[in-house]
């Protein structure tokens, strides 16, 4: 229900009526302490009169003491009555304006009646139309106009018919109708007059405060959107986090500025999908504000209105926006939707909607509201584009420590496609001398447009990197001209816009990347910084790799150098096996599929295989041998050349420069491809090596051929120190011969002095070796024990004849001369080198197990191993010899013989494994 006091404006905001009624309620006290301080003199005033009026008109009245003293009590009642609603503000407003409108009315009527126009009553009948215009709206105010005119006429005719009398003494006037009607004249001038007067005056007094209390709420409203936006400025500040910031942005509009509820779309990579980011102030489903822009009436379309014209769109209340998800809810609200644009392109949409009042987002609020968006548009590009470098940090590592080129290029795609967000990705090489493009790796896109690319090139925008080599950009396939060549092909592989980023080594442009996106639309300029930084990032990472590979190459080539070195090292002896080793390792260096090594006759003209090899790449064609295979040089002149100069030659089975011979050879083979590498040893020819390539026709690298030589060359030296090798070992088997040759002449002069040993040293000699290797010695050992067999008894030479020859037994004296023959030989042979090996039977082929035997009394196992040998086998043909002092030993009697020295003469071992070979 209207209060009275603003019921004449009813298009009035309610706060504003609310201001209204104060402002009067101010009025109102004022008045009433004004009236209250008046009527205080006014009551003594008035009393006084009484008194006076009772002392000096008592006579004209019938009771003239009841009649003062009820004047008298009037004045104290109404004074009574003013200062109760004066000071007693508990009261309501209506009902204390009205006490004071009744008592002016009261004393309007009882002075017209009592003074007629002598008194105050028109005055105060004045004064009630006057206040209750003031302090009454419609109906009241004008109810009290009519009253109080009805109230002068009534009276007015009262007094004319002489119905009220007024003495003559206070009104003389009092029935005069010409008096009373001017007087009305004038009332009722006076009173509509004041009355419209102060209706006009209020009626603006509430525009004023109206437009005062607008003007406030909506200097308020912008300040608490200003201090909003100011608290969010600060948000982009912090945060580093885009999810963490529109969430916190939509909390503090919905918080700080009173928002029903406030959310944040952004556009997908294909530029059409808007989905929901953030949102604060309603629980909602998500996925209902999830829309397209190529599609209309589905989800909110004030968002993608606002993308669509890239300007704020304001939703009134009487809109009802029958698409939208919070129609059901809230089906009368306010809204505002301002899109999020950086650079020419939309980025994403603020979507603010209020319900509580009507009067919300003026051009202030929308546009306070607008730079906000362009505050947040521009913090979510600087979050890009810190993200794009923070990544390309991580990726710049991944880049340089990239093996080999093939997992740089897939660091490259996965990085294009998380920086750029490019739904395909495509590297492409150029080769400036070939003017030549091919794609070594490529995502998203078929195979057949590839290729069309790489045939095609010259016809696409990106050729414009060979003149000027930056970035090119298309934006739009189907609408730009550059494109149109290859129209179909694009839109067919279902990209609408593109980027081409060259880059670049020590060498110039190597190449570029592509980054294509599925929707039209532009590439922003953080994308082109990060694109710039990748291409630097992958320079240095191809420099770096193309070090990495060269590192690796010469590691391998080390290793294969040093590999083929240990395994021709290993056959060093053995020419043949060398060679066959050079050819397997020539063969796998390369990564070729078969060699030839051939030995070259310069006197003869020609040159012969030595040495082949197929490995499992080779083809079947390939796999003929041509061991011991003879060829001319004249049919040849690429193997020639190789060896006349010393220099590697490379032939292919199309070049011009071919023989008969060589094509017919190349056809016979299925071989593509030959490299011919000279064996040099000192400046001289020793062969000719030929790589062969059957797969494809091969380009061997510069460094694929020093590699070759390089083997070669080493190859060489082997071979020349084997010849010499071989040379030296038959040096030395002739030498060793001479000296073994030597040893048996010394054996033969010996034996000829004693006829009756003859034939002595050749069987102990084959007994023992024959022992020696049955104990599993090896021949080298056995070497030296033929040696020491043969010289055993040359110590005998410095016996005398006398004791040498004797035939009876020898004295004591002889016995001692004859045991000095090892000490004898030992002094005879140790100052020669060569038989050093050899002198353990010499010189102790008479010590006995035991300890017993002679020159040094060794014993047991202190006696060398050979020594032990021979001196069973020495024993065993001594006895079973015919001697002329005495008969031979039958083979029984030896073997019990060796049974029974066993342990004391002979190692027991030894005559265990000598029993075993059945003699």
């Amino acid at each position: 229900m209207r209060s009275p006091s603003t019921a004449s404006f009813p298009s009035l905001d309610p706060h504003v009526g609310r201001d209204l009624r104060a402002w009067r309620t101010r009025v109102l006290d004022g008045i009433l302490r004004g009236i209250f301080v008046i009527w205080m003199f006014a009551l003594v005033s008035g009393i006084y009169n009484v008194v006076e009026a009772y002392r000096e008109e008592s006579h004209l009245y019938e009771n003239p003491f009841l009649l003062a003293v009820l004047v008298s009590a009037v004045y104290v009642l109404v004074s009574c009555l003013m200062g109760f609603i004066t000071f007693n503000r508990k009261l309501r407003y209506g009902l204390r304006a009205g006490i004071l409108l009744f008592i002016l009315y009261a004393l309007g009527v009882i002075g017209l009646l009592l003074a007629s126009f002598s008194g105050d009553g028109r005055i105060f009948l004045f004064a009630f139309i006057v206040l209750a215009a003031i302090l009454f709206d419609l109906p009241y105010n004008i109810s009290a106009f009519v009253i109080s005119l009805v109230t002068w006429l009534v009276i007015g005719w009262l007094e004319v018919n002489r119905v009220v009398i007024v003495p003559s003494e206070s009104q003389v006037n009092s029935t005069d109708l010409s008096a009373w009607v001017s007087g009305s004249i004038i009332f009722l001038v006076l009173s509509v007059a004041a009355y419209i007067s102060i209706t006009y005056l209020l009626r603006a007094l509430g525009r004023s405060l109206q437009e005062s209390r607008e003007g406030l709420e909506r200097e308020q409203r912008l300040t608490q959107v200003l201090r909003t936006i100011g608290n969010i400025n600060q948000l982009i500040v912090r945060e580093h986090d885009s999810a963490r910031l529109l969430l916190q942005a939509c909390e503090h509009l919905v918080a700080g500025r009173g928002y029903t509820f406030v959310w944040i779309g952004l556009l997908e990579a294909d530029g059409v999908t808007l989905k929901l980011a953030a949102s604060a102030g309603e629980t909602i489903v998500p996925d209902q504000f999830t829309t397209r822009l190529d599609q209309e009436g589905v989800g909110p379309t004030c968002a993608a209105k606002a993308l669509h014209s890239r300007s704020a769109i304001r939703v009134p209340e009487n809109d009802p926006c029958l698409a939208c998800p919070l129609l059901s809810r809230y089906p009368r609200r306010s809204s505002v939707a301002l899109p999020l644009v950086r650079e020419d392109h939309n980025i994403g949409v603020l979507v603010v909607d209020q319900t509580a009042g009507t009067d919300l987002f003026d051009p202030q609020e929308i546009a306070l509201l607008e730079e906000l968006a362009d505050d947040l548009a521009y913090a979510l590009e600087n979050l890009r584009a810190a993200e794009q470098q923070s990544a390309l940090a991580e990726i710049s590592t991944a880049l340089l420590f990239a093996r080999d080129e093939d997992m740089l290029w897939m660091e490259v795609i996965a990085a294009v496609q998380s920086l750029l967000r490019a739904d395909r990705v495509a590297i492409y090489l150029y080769d400036r001398e070939t003017d030549r493009l091919s794609c070594p790796r490529y995502y998203g896109l078929s195979a057949e447009y590839v290729a069309e690319i790489n045939r095609r090139f010259h016809d696409v925008p990106g050729s414009a990197i060979l003149s000027e080599p930056k970035p090119v950009i298309v934006q739009d396939v189907e609408a730009d001209a550059r494109a149109a060549a290859l129209r179909e092909w694009m839109l067919r592989e279902g990209f609408r816009s593109y980027a081409v980023f060259p880059f670049y080594t020590s060498k110039g442009m190597t190449g570029a990347f592509t980054a294509y996106r599925n929707p039209p639309g532009p590439f922003t300029a953080s994308d082109l910084a990060a694109g710039g930084t990748l291409v630097r990032m992958i320079g240095l990472a191809l420099e770096n790799a193309d070090l990495n590979l060269q590192a690796l190459r010469k590691a391998s080539e080390l290793g294969a150098l040093y590999a083929a070195a240990q395994d021709m090292a290993s056959s060093f002896l053995d020419s043949q096996a060398l060679l066959r080793t050079l050819a397997r390792h020539m063969t796998e260096t390369l990564q070729a599929t078969s060699a030839y090594i051939s030995a070259v006759d310069v006197s003869a003209g020609a040159f012969k295989v030595a040495a082949e090899y197929w490995s499992d790449r080779a083809a079947p064609a390939e796999r003929k041998s041509d061991l011991g295979r003879e060829y001319a040089f004249a049919e040849y002149p690429a193997f020639r050349q190789t060896l006349t100069s010393g220099k590697v030659v490379l032939l292919h089975a199309d070049d011009a420069a071919c023989s008969e011979a060589e094509r017919a050879q190349f056809a016979e083979y299925g071989v593509r491809s030959i490299l011919f590498v000279p064996v040099l040893a000192r400046g001289r020819v020793l062969g000719g090596i030929e790589i062969w390539e059957s797969r494809r026709k091969r380009e061997f690298t510069q460094a694929e051929m020093l590699l070759a030589q390089s083997m070669a060359a080493h190859a060489g030296s082997v071979l020349e120190n084997a010849a010499l090798c071989e040379q030296t070992r038959r040096q030395a088997d002739e030498l060793a011969l001479a000296y073994d040759n030597t040893l048996a002449g010394w054996a033969r002069a010996l034996e000829l002095r004693d006829e009756m040993t003859e034939g002595h040293t050749r069987r102990v000699t084959e007994l023992t070796l024959r022992l020696a290797r049955s104990m599993g010695l090896g021949e080298e050992q056995i070497v030296h024990i033929r040696r020491g067999a043969i010289l055993h008894d040359v110590g005998k030479m410095g016996i005398p004849d006398s004791i040498l020859l004797k035939r009876g037994d020898l004295d004591r004296i002889e016995r001692e001369v004859m045991n000095r023959h090892p000490q004898y030989a030992y002094d005879m042979l140790s100052p020669i080198a060569f038989l050093h090996p050899a002198l353990d039977i010499p010189l102790c082929h008479h010590e006995h197990w035991d300890g017993s035997g002679y020159p040094r009394g060794l014993k047991g196992a202190d006696i060398p191993l050979a020594a032990r040998i021979f001196a069973v086998a020495d024993v065993w043909d001594a006895v079973t010899s015919e001697r002329p002092y005495r008969l031979a030993w039958s083979k029984e009697e030896a073997h019990q013989y060796i049974v029974e020295q066993s342990g004391k003469y002979f190692d027991p071992e030894i005559v265990k494994i000598f029993l075993s070979l059945n003699v």
